[in-house]
C-alpha cells in the first residue's frame, strides 16, 4: 500500500514510510478519514461495554456484600454435596436462618452457580467471537456491521 504525505507538503506517494518526509500514512487511511486499526479499538470498546453491561446484569438484585460470599457459598456448597466431613458455617448459617437443610441450600448454591456459568460463559464466548470478527474485517463497513445485539 503506497504512502502519502498527510500534510501536502510532499505531494506524490512512496511503497515505503518516508518517515522524515512526512509521508507516513497508508493511502486507506486519508479515504477512510480513520485507520481500520483506531475503527477496531472503537469497535472492541463498544463491544466490551455492551458485555460488561450483560454480565452486570446477572448480578441485579444482589448486594455486593452478599456478591463476595459467592466464591464461599461454592467451596462450602461442594464439601456439603461431595459428603466431606468439613466446617461450613457460612452454609449452617443460612440454612437455618432460611428454615431449610443444609443440603437442600447446597443444592441452590450449586444450581445457581452452573447457571451463572452457563450465561457467563454464553457472553464471553459472544464477546469473544465478535472481537474475532472485528480483527478479521477489512473495511470500515465490515468493522460497522459487528454489533452486540
Amino acid at each position: 500500500m503506497p504512502y502519502i504525505d498527510p500534510t501536502g507538503v510532499n505531494p506524490g506517494w512512496s511503497l515505503e514510510a518516508q518517515l522524515g518526509l512526512g509521508l507516513t500514512k497508508w493511502v486507506d487511511d486519508v479515504a477512510t478519514g480513520k485507520a481500520l486499526g483506531q475503527l477496531r479499538a472503537e469497535k472492541e470498546a463498544e463491544i466490551n461495554a455492551a458485555y460488561e453491561a450483560a454480565t452486570a446484569a446477572l448480578a441485579l438484585g444482589y448486594p455486593e456484600s452478599e456478591r463476595e460470599t459467592w466464591p464461599v457459598q461454592i467451596m462450602e456448597s461442594a464439601a456439603v454435596l461431595a459428603g466431606e466431613e468439613v466446617d461450613t458455617p457460612w452454609i449452617d448459617a443460612a440454612a437455618v436462618a432460611r428454615g431449610i437443610s443444609r443440603d437442600q441450600l447446597a443444592i441452590k448454591i450449586r444450581d445457581m452457580d452452573v447457571l451463572y456459568r452457563q450465561i457467563s460463559g454464553a457472553l464471553t464466548g459472544k464477546r469473544q467471537a465478535l472481537r474475532d470478527l472485528v480483527q478479521a474485517a477489512q473495511t470500515p463497513e465490515a468493522i460497522a456491521a459487528v454489533v452486540w445485539g
